[in-house]
């Protein structure tokens, strides 16, 4: 039986790489939706350093966090290109990446600190320490000042959660926040807004939320850097303990929704940033499929409403068309029994980059909707 082992070494490198496999055209779901695509899909684009544990969009470049080499990576999906840009250092782990005009910010969630780089060269222009970090996570900027979530990870427990907030153009520290809840590990803007995803805790055996919720957090920055204005909207525990602990959040540029999908359950919740409220919350997420173990996702949403979301353990891509939140259609990555992880995706025009996370590949879904709605 498959298990969340997103951790652990690739058994899987060097493994020769199985043909492109065919999926195909499907119905709509949605009343004047999108119809199921027809899909093209070539697992290895191009090989990766271990443990990617973030993938962000640049302009037309992807960069990979790829905590196991202590290193960023950018890949050029135009040529197929994939090189090292930044070595952060030993022992550091890179955990998160924010993308500015000229420059990278990444949290090193081991070393407890904070690395700028040169976009364009890779070279490290300073590495930023303080008191406040403490497993360092999510990363956001927004007007001038750079915030970084502290999950507090304790190795048996998690300490309050904080976010630490930095001068963008000085790189000095301004200080920390503590969260309302614990274990904010994903930072967004949207809308001119951070958004704060406080994931809750959960047990390491069970996957399961125990004994804090999780909450989204919404803040509009003012003139003192440590007091911004704070709305919250708690994620309520329900009967079925699984359904919890959000991810990162997934956004459209025309659209205040937000959505997050689930590290515990095969689920996907809503959130609208606007009204500081859940649309899809736990007592109505927006159920991929039936699961009773471990589930890990990650999800990318397209300006058409096309959201895409990896499921770890299915090896599988779930497209939801969000016009009526319903799962549209499932696309096979890994046609073998070994379990591959994609663990992360990004839509670009007509594909979808996503990475293998035990096969250290970045792969490619070619898709093709037909008519547009």
């Amino acid at each position: 039986m498959k298990r969340l082992l997103p951790m652990l070494v690739s058994l899987l490198c060097g493994c020769p790489a199985p043909p492109s496999a065919r999926h195909p055209a499907g119905p709509a779901v949605c009343e004047d939706g999108a119809r199921s695509p027809s899909a093209t899909v070539e697992r290895t684009v191009a090989v990766t350093g271990p443990l990617v544990s973030a993938m962000r969009l640049g302009d037309d470049e992807i960069y990979l966090v790829e905590s196991g080499d202590n290193t960023v990576s950018r890949f050029d999906p135009s040529t197929g290109a994939y090189a090292v840009l930044v070595d952060v250092g030993n022992e550091r782990g890179p955990w998160d990446v924010w993308v500015a005009d000229e420059e990278l910010w990444i949290t090193n969630y081991i070393g407890n600190s904070v690395t700028v780089a040169d976009r364009r060269t890779g070279e490290v222009l300073d590495e930023i320490e303080h008191p406040s970090f403490e497993g360092p996570s999510g990363i956001a900027m927004l007007d001038g000042r750079v915030y970084v979530g502290n999950v507090q990870y304790r190795g048996d427990s998690y300490g309050p959660g904080s976010v630490t907030v930095i001068n963008a153009q000085t790189h000095e520290v301004h200080g920390a926040i503590t969260t309302r809840r614990q274990n904010p590990q994903a930072l967004d803007v949207v809308a001119g807004r951070l958004v704060v995803v406080d994931s809750g805790t959960f047990a390491n055996d069970g996957a399961f939320v125990a004994g804090s919720e999780a909450a989204v957090e919404v803040w509009t920055p003012t003139a003192d850097a440590l007091l911004p204005e704070r709305s919250i909207a708690t994620l309520p525990q329900v009967s079925d303990a699984a359904i919890g602990v959000p991810g990162r959040p997934a956004q459209r540029r025309d659209s205040t929704v937000i959505y997050l999908p689930s590290a515990t359950a095969p689920v996907v919740f809503s959130f609208d940033v606007a009204t500081v409220s859940w649309v899809r919350g736990s007592d109505n997420p927006i159920r991929l499929y039936e699961s009773k173990g471990n589930a890990l996702h990650h999800a990318a949403l397209r300006d058409d409403g096309i959201l895409f979301v990896t499921a770890y353990n299915e090896d599988t891509l779930y497209l939801v068309d969000t016009a009526c939140d319903e799962v549209l259609d499932a696309i096979e990555l890994e046609p073998s029994s070994l379990l591959a992880g994609p663990h992360g995706v990004i839509p670009i025009g007509d594909a979808a980059y996503f990475v293998l996370d035990l096969a250290h590949e970045v792969g490619r879904v070619d898709l093709d909707f037909g008519d547009p709605r």
